[in-house]
């Protein structure tokens, strides 16, 4: 799967630290149509969702659109990555294997499958370069030691792509520090016009990842797009999620689906418009707008937690 076309989630856009939910700031109501709420559970939503993936540090298609742009990949890392103690430095004690799912390989060959996986030969070649360094930084954070939790990868990639190869070679070793440590190096498919911070998607402080701030620009052309999904059929989401959770993290939907979903807390990546959300409502649980999507609607159906939504009962 090529994060260009589709996005990855990967476990190198997580914190390994635990982190707590922090609110950002109140949002506008979500819309209603004037329409009289049903009470038997008919109508539809419609949801405006902006890019795709959860929002944090580099966005893929944003490096594809700078590099094409002129921009070199270093400068590229130092925008989405942004901070006074980020500092891209040169490895000199390479790693002479990498594991991944428990088999060994070189580090050129774990780079190339990876890269080819997350954004394939035909992306331009510094956000190729940036990629590689993005993956490279994660997997010396994690100790060289990789499972498919942590990233897409493509087993079959040969050495074939020149420009991968290419990409390899002048960045091998390129690491990103933070205070001279490996710095947390998400990345995602596309961003909503800006990056959204790391405590807007895992909560916790912002200290601990100042350079994962958000707010950064990305040049990704339309972003937009619509989703249309029944009333019942978030409702069977509703209960598929409740049949793997505790009893105590159940969803209890209202009669009126128009009180099923409340935004509580969202940030300003499209200024008056749609914003990364930070925490919402759906039912009687609260949470976090990222877990929303991937663990009630699904990250690709719901491609983004930048939306705004309608609700029109039938």
């Amino acid at each position: 799967v090529k994060p260009t076309e589709k996005p990855t989630q990967p476990s190198s856009a997580k914190p390994t630290e635990q982190i707590t939910e922090k609110p950002t700031e109140k949002p506008t109501e979500a819309k209603t149509t004037s329409k009289k709420s049903s009470s038997n559970g008919d109508g539809k939503f419609v949801f405006k969702v902006y890019g795709w993936g959860h929002g944090v540090g580099m966005s893929q298609n944003g490096a594809s659109e700078y590099a094409r742009r002129g921009w070199t990949y270093k400068q590229i890392l130092l925008h989405y990555y942004n901070n006074p103690g980020i500092s891209l430095v040169k490895d000199s004690n390479l790693p002479s294997k990498v594991t991944y799912n428990g088999k060994s390989y070189s580090l050129a060959e774990y780079l190339g499958k990876t890269a080819y996986a997350e954004v394939g030969p035909s992306a331009t070649l510094e956000s190729i370069k940036s990629q590689m360094v993005a993956i490279y930084t994660y997997a010396k954070r994690q100790n060289f030691k990789l499972t498919s939790a942590n990233h897409a990868f493509r087993e079959s990639y040969a050495g074939t792509s020149a420009s991968i190869e290419t990409a390899i070679k002048e960045t091998l070793g390129d690491c990103l520090e933070f205070n001279g440590r490996p710095a947390l190096t998400p990345y995602f498919s596309t961003a909503a016009g800006k990056t959204a911070s790391s405590i807007n998607v895992w909560g916790g402080s912002q200290s601990t990842y100042p350079y994962l701030a958000g707010g950064r620009t990305s040049p990704e052309g339309d972003v937009k797009r619509t989703l249309t999904i029944s009333s019942e059929d978030i409702r069977k989401k509703v209960e598929a999620y409740n049949a793997k959770v505790d009893a105590s993290k159940r969803i209890t939907l209202q009669n009126d689906p128009s009180q099923w979903i409340k935004i509580l807390e969202h940030d300003s990546a499209r200024g008056s418009g749609c914003r990364y959300i930070s925490s919402l409502k759906i039912g009687n649980q609260t949470m976090r707008g990222n877990v929303f999507r991937l663990n009630i609607m699904g990250a690709a159906v719901l491609r983004s937690h930048c939306f705004t939504y309608t609700y029109t009962p039938d």
